[in-house]
Parts: C-alpha cells; sequence; structure tokens
C-alpha cells in the first residue's frame, strides 16, 4: 500500500466502527458511493440504470450504499424506518433472496455492498450529515482500491435517487485513461417533469446552477465547473490528498471539489450524464431539493440568477493577480476587499514567487470559489440584486430577446455551453 493512503487510512478513517458488508470484493479499480437516507422506494431505479453500463466495467466495479441517520433524537422516525428496511433487503440480497429494493438485474449485475450507519449504535453524530456518509463510503472504497494493480483507480460518487446513462462507467474510466486527471465532474441534466410548476421550478434552478459557471467562465476562474455531489469523481491519490471528505450536513460538494481543485486537473466529462433527482425536499438546508421546494411554492417568480454584471467585477479582482494591475474602479468591489484584508494578503501571496504563473496559483489559492462567492453575495446585496432569467438570457446573448416560453431553450444553450466548454483546458490550479 502506497504510504499517503497507509497515512490518510491511519489516521482519517473509522473503518471498524462503520464496516463494509459485501459477499466479497474481486478485481475492483472503482468504487461508487451512494449515501441513501429513506431512499428504499428509489434506490431501484439508480441500481438498475447502473446495471445497464456495460458487463466489462461493471466487473471491475463495486457499489458501496452507505444506509444513514442520525441519532434518534435528531432524524424523523420515518426515515429511521425504511432505513431499516432498506438494510433487511441489503441482508436478504446477499443471502441470494429476492427483495423489494434490490431489482433482480442489479442484484445480478453489480458487485454489491453496503455500510450500516442507521441502526442503534452506528447512527451518525448529531451535527453530521451527507458529507460524512459520503465520507464513511468513499473512506472504505480509498481502503480497496489502495492496493489495486490498475492503471485507473476510480472514486465515484452517486446519490440514491439519481440515474446514469448506459455509458456512465465507460465514459468516465475513458475520461481520466485520455486525460491522466486528478478528479472531474461529469455532465448532469435534472429530469423535467410533466407537471408544469414543477417544471418551471426546476428549469428555473437548473439554469441558475449553470448561469453561475458560464459567469465563473466567462471571467476567468478555475473553478469554472458545477459542485453536484451526484457528479463528482477523483483517484484514490487526490482523495488523500485533500484528507478526504468533509463531514457538512450539505455543501460537502462545493468545499470537496474545491479542494481538488486546489491540488490538480479538474475535467468535466462531457461524453457521458449523470440524472439528479428534480424533487422538492426539506432534508437539507439548501441545494437542489430546498430551491424546487421553494420555487414550486412561488412559481410566478424567478428564484433569481446572479446579476451578469457581477463576473464583470469578479473578473477585475482576477486581473489583480497581474502584478501591474493593483487597483479596481468599482467602489463594492474596493470595500469587499478592504473586508477581506486583501493587502495582507497580497503581500503573502507575492513572498517567494519567482514566476507570474506562481504568483497566479497563489492568488486563486486565495481568492478561491468560496471567497469568489462571498465577493458574488457583497455584490448582490450593494447595489447588483438578483435578476430574472430573461434579463440573464439577454446579457449573456445578446442576440436573443427571449420571452417566457423561451426559457427551455436558454436552458438547453446553457447545457451546449457546458459541454462545449468541456472539451477546452481542464480547470483547477495545475
Amino acid at each position: 500500500m502506497d504510504k499517503p493512503f497507509s497515512r490518510y487510512i491511519a489516521k482519517r478513517t473509522d473503518l471498524d466502527r462503520w464496516p463494509l458488508q459485501v459477499d466479497g470484493v474481486d478485481n475492483v479499480d472503482t468504487v461508487v458511493v451512494v449515501p441513501c437516507l429513506a431512499e428504499r422506494s428509489r434506490l431501484p431505479a439508480m441500481l438498475s440504470s447502473l446495471a445497464r453500463c456495460s458487463a466489462g466495467r461493471l466487473r471491475h466495479t463495486l457499489i458501496i450504499c452507505v444506509v444513514n441517520n442520525r441519532d434518534p433524537d435528531y432524524a424523523e422516525p420515518e426515515d429511521v424506518r425504511d432505513n431499516q428496511a432498506l438494510l433487511s433487503d441489503f441482508k436478504e440480497s446477499l443471502e441470494g433472496c429476492e427483495t423489494d429494493s434490490i431489482p433482480r438485474d442489479a442484484a445480478k449485475a453489480l458487485q454489491l455492498g453496503f455500510i450500516d450507519a442507521s441502526s442503534p449504535g452506528n447512527e451518525l453524530p448529531e451535527k453530521d450529515g451527507v458529507g460524512l456518509a459520503r465520507k464513511i463510503g468513499l473512506d472504505c472504497g480509498l481502503s480497496i482500491l489502495a492496493d489495486s494493480p490498475a492503471t485507473v483507480r476510480l472514486l465515484c460518487s452517486l446519490d440514491a435517487d439519481t440515474t446514469v446513462a448506459p455509458n456512465y462507467l465507460d465514459a468516465v474510466h475513458k475520461a481520466f485513461d485520455q486525460d491522466r486527471a486528478w478528479a472531474g465532474v461529469v455532465n448532469f441534466e435534472h429530469p423535467l417533469p410533466d407537471e408544469s410548476a414543477h417544471r418551471e421550478a426546476i428549469v428555473d434552478y437548473e439554469i441558475f446552477l449553470r448561469c453561475h459557471v458560464h459567469g465563473l467562465r466567462v471571467a476567468g476562474s478555475p473553478y469554472a465547473f458545477h459542485t453536484v455531489g451526484s457528479t463528482m469523481v477523483c483517484t484514490p491519490e487526490a482523495y488523500a490528498a485533500v484528507s478526504g471528505m468533509n463531514r457538512r450536513q450539505a455543501g460537502e460538494d462545493f468545499y470537496f471539489l474545491q479542494q481538488l481543485a486546489k491540488t490538480g486537473e479538474m475535467i468535466t466529462i462531457a461524453t457521458t450524464t449523470v440524472y439528479p433527482s428534480a424533487r422538492a425536499s426539506h432534508r437539507v438546508p439548501f441545494g437542489t431539493g430546498r430551491r424546487v421546494r421553494q420555487a414550486i411554492g412561488n412559481v410566478t417568480q424567478s428564484i433569481g440568477i446572479y446579476n451578469p454584471v457581477v463576473y464583470t467585477c469578479v473578473q477585475r479582482c482576477f486581473e489583480l493577480a497581474n502584478e501591474e494591475c493593483q487597483e479596481v474602479q468599482e467602489e463594492p468591489v474596493q470595500k469587499f476587499l478592504r473586508g477581506q484584508k486583501f493587502d495582507a494578503a497580497w503581500t503573502r501571496i507575492c513572498e517567494g514567487v519567482t514566476t507570474d504563473q506562481q504568483r497566479e496559483r497563489q492568488f486563486h489559492t486565495w481568492f478561491d470559489a468560496f471567497r469568489t462567492l462571498k465577493l458574488i453575495h457583497f455584490l448582490r446585496d450593494n447595489g447588483l440584486p438578483n435578476v430574472a432569467w430573461d434579463t440573464a438570457a439577454r446579457a449573456w446573448r445578446p442576440e436573443d430577446r427571449p420571452q417566457r416560453e423561451a426559457q427551455e431553450k436558454f436552458l438547453m444553450w446553457l447545457r451546449d455551453q457546458d459541454r462545449d466548454a468541456a472539451a477546452g483546458p481542464p480547470m483547477g490550479l495545475r
């Protein structure tokens, strides 16, 4: 076992507390981790979609489902009951029995294991959530891949209510094999429901996500990639280098991908697709489910898109990485930089650097994805409020004059922009 892996496993994992239950692990080079919280009714579709991947890839892939909830005092009773039923299904499946939540095609095609982070004594701590559930599964996956002789070893992250295209595993492996990438994200598309209010809400939300990444790309950010948990892929080397997954209840994907981007190249894999759930949810403080639930409650008002002008301000800040450009004219940006103690940070950024490339890397390590988002929120609250989708569309596509019925057309254009960008240089601080 490589020393970085053994050091990480010794210091940062708790494999004994949450052991993997599986009917053997054979010649695995890919581990797919799936957190499950009250997902017994949705898991079959996800497993069946994976089962449609190529048999050759599935022979080398282990699926780890982490059935999790917090202590009963901090968990919904119906969620705990659902988890216990799912755990029973997993145990019966390992014994060769048919179950409701593990379809026959999946049981036959997949190397499938599970981790019990739900039963009494195994629950997640009160303040932890999906971040720790992902970490438990990814830590276990790392321990399995650590001794694999395969040239390409991958840790993939999905969600239990997500499905994938049939070429998911093949496309991800091919991308990492060709690009020798450190980490990446897979192209995603929310399924669009037939019911009009729900459909409009998810279209509005996906436009919000894609406009933000498009704006970051235009501004020249090295963090111009999506941060959707069910699209994440990394090598075990990358995982250990960033000290593994964080334990957050929400936003764990954002911070994990930011750390990966600070340590290596990030690719976007546009040759396959992940389909995240478009359902409304109350289970996390922010994210797709929460935003869709809020939007359905007020479908006449857009969720709101960050004003495209903020990305011009972001770009001006990024130009500060050029030693000859040390001022920005926009007063709100100056105020933000003072609040962030930029002058002192700039001194530290320039210490010991001998090339423009080193200085730029140091700058973007400090002015990272989180600080960029803080700037955008500061500008939003100080004179550049969010705008409706059609205002953003006119800014990004001035040749168009979109009407409300063209909302989905704008979404398709944004999806195309993301796919086109995937063919360009990798993101991250390389």
